[in-house]
């Protein structure tokens, strides 16, 4: 029975952002979503107990458990800073492509939060950009990235693979496991100078990186 009613509510839970995404949070009743999942309205009062509730759900869905696998994988001691680093692109464009209403509704929907789930998600977004920064900056410290700025780095990560969720379709040529390792690849490949098995720590690799721009720098001159 437990696992039945958990399979119902993440159902209804997806079908619920479904119609807020495409319609708008004030104008899906209830009645809306009961319909769409084939239930009566009372039926519905089994697994929510109001339309807020069922928004201030699906908000802490997606941020708080997303939060919460972030800070697990910055604590892992197997892996590189530059892996990590690809590790938390790659999965944060999973969960994008794979539930693309969700995000979409966090965007369309913040305006209509309550002041209470508003305070409690705006919390977890300062967390989630936080913890991109520290990733970004782990890798900073190993001495293989660019000259960039972390929380500029941090933020293009971010606002890159929240954009999934207003273009990719399931149906699309490629899958979202496909997807989510190719952004994890470009923008990997963009903050570092190297692949990051090299020793690019201090004065040296300093040097190394700037031998390799300047003989860049060359070569498109000379094109």
């Amino acid at each position: 029975m437990a696992v039945r009613r958990e399979l119902m509510t993440e159902a209804l839970l997806e079908r619920a952002a479904e119609l807020f995404a495409e319609r708008g949070f004030d104008q899906t009743s209830l009645q809306d979503i009961a319909s769409a999942m084939g239930l009566s309205r009372p039926a519905l009062y089994h697994y929510i107990d109001s339309k807020d509730d069922l928004l201030k759900r699906l908000v802490a869905d997606l941020t708080a458990a997303a939060v919460a696998d972030d800070e697990q994988l910055r604590a892992r001691t197997d892996l590189p800073p530059v892996e990590k680093l690809r590790e938390f692109v790659r999965v944060m464009a999973l969960r994008v492509a794979q539930r693309p209403h969700r995000f979409r509704l966090l965007v369309i929907a913040e305006a209509t939060l309550s002041p209470e789930v508003m305070q409690a998600h705006a919390r977890l977004k300062r967390m989630k950009l936080s913890l991109a920064i520290e990733l970004v900056r782990d890798v900073a410290a190993t001495g293989v990235m660019r000259a960039l700025d972390p929380r500029i780095a941090a933020l293009a990560i971010l606002g890159m693979t929240n954009w999934l969720a207003w273009w990719y379709s399931p149906d699309g040529e490629l899958s979202s496991e496909t997807i989510a390792d190719q952004f994890a690849t470009m923008l990997i490949e963009g903050l570092v100078a190297n692949d990051g098995s090299e020793n690019g720590a201090g004065v040296a690799g300093a040097l190394q990186r700037l031998r390799r721009d300047v003989e860049r720098l060359e070569h498109l001159i000379g094109s």
